[in-house]
C-alpha cells in the first residue's frame, strides 16, 4: 500500500514537471544541467540523468541517506511517467497567459509530489535525498535549501552552456516555496490517528518552518509552539 502511494506521488511530480516542459518558457534547473552535459559529452539527455543521480546518491551516502526502492523508482521511473503525460494529456499551452499558469502551476506540483512521496517514510530520490541530508546537517528550512539546489544547478548548467529562460529563473523560487509549505501539510496530516500508519515526514520541525518570513512573522505573533519552547 506505501509503495502505491509512493508511486502516485511521483505521478504528482512527473506531471508538475511536465507543465513546466510544456509551457515552454524555459528548462527546470536540473533539466538545464542535464541538458548542458549532455551538449558537453554526447551521452542522451536521460542517460545523463541517470547518471548524475547516481552520483547524487553516493554523495549522499556519506550524508548518512542510503538508497531504497523508492530512489530506484524516482530515478527509471519519472522520466516516463513525463513522457506519459506530455503524449497523453498534457498539451502546449498556446497562450502566453497559459503558459505562465502551466509554469507556476507545474513548480506548485513538483514541490507537492516532493512532499507527498517523501512523507512515506519509504525513502527519497536522489535529489530529494540530498535536500534532506542538508536540511537535517544544516537545520535550515527545507525551502531554503531546495531553492540554493535548484540555483546551484541553474548556475553550473548556465556556466556549461545550458538553455535558460523566465522559467528558468523563476522557478527555484516558486519550487522551493511549494516544498516548504507542502511538508507543513503532511505534517499536520502525520497527526491524524487515522494516517499515522501511512506517513511519516522525514523533514524535523525546524526543517519545515519558512525561514525568515516564518521568523518575523514569529515576532510579531509567537506561535504556540514557540510558546511552549521559550518556557523550557
Amino acid at each position: 500500500m506505501k509503495y502505491v502511494y509512493v508511486v502516485a506521488g511521483l505521478f504528482c511530480f512527473a506531471v508538475g514537471m511536465a507543465m513546466t516542459v510544456q509551457a515552454s518558457l524555459g528548462l527546470a534547473s536540473w533539466s538545464v544541467f542535464h541538458q548542458a552535459l549532455s551538449t558537453l559529452t554526447g551521452i542522451t539527455f536521460g542517460r545523463v540523468s541517470i547518471i548524475v543521480g547516481g552520483i547524487i546518491v553516493f554523495v549522499s551516502l556519506f550524508l548518512g541517506i542510503r538508497p531504497t526502492l523508492t530512489t530506484l523508482l524516482n530515478i527509471l521511473v519519472v522520466g516516463l511517467m513525463v513522457d506519459y503525460a506530455r503524449a497523453t494529456f498534457m498539451p502546449v499551452p498556446p497562450a502566453l497567459s497559459m503558459k505562465i499558469l502551466f509554469l507556476i502551476a507545474g513548480n506548485v506540483m513538483m514541490g507537492f509530489g516532493t512532499a507527498w512521496y517523501t512523507s512515506s517514510g519509504m525513502g527519497a530520490g536522489p535529489r530529494d535525498g540530498l535536500m534532506l541530508a542538508l536540511t537535517r546537517l544544516t537545520r535550515m528550512n527545507v525551502g531554503t535549501i531546495r531553492t540554493i539546489m535548484e540555483l546551484t544547478v541553474l548556475v553550473a548548467g548556465f556556466l556549461l552552456g545550458g538553455p535558460v529562460g523566465v522559467g528558468t529563473v523563476v522557478g527555484p523560487f516558486v519550487l522551493g516555496w511549494s516544498v516548504a509549505r507542502s511538508f507543513e501539510v503532511f505534517r499536520r496530516l502525520e497527526r491524524l490517528p487515522r494516517l499515522r500508519w501511512l506517513l511519516r515526514v522525514p523533514v524535523p520541525r525546524t526543517g519545515v518552518r519558512q525561514g525568515l518570513l516564518y521568523k518575523l512573522r514569529s515576532l510579531v505573533r509567537p506561535t504556540s509552539g514557540d510558546v511552549a519552547e521559550s518556557g523550557k
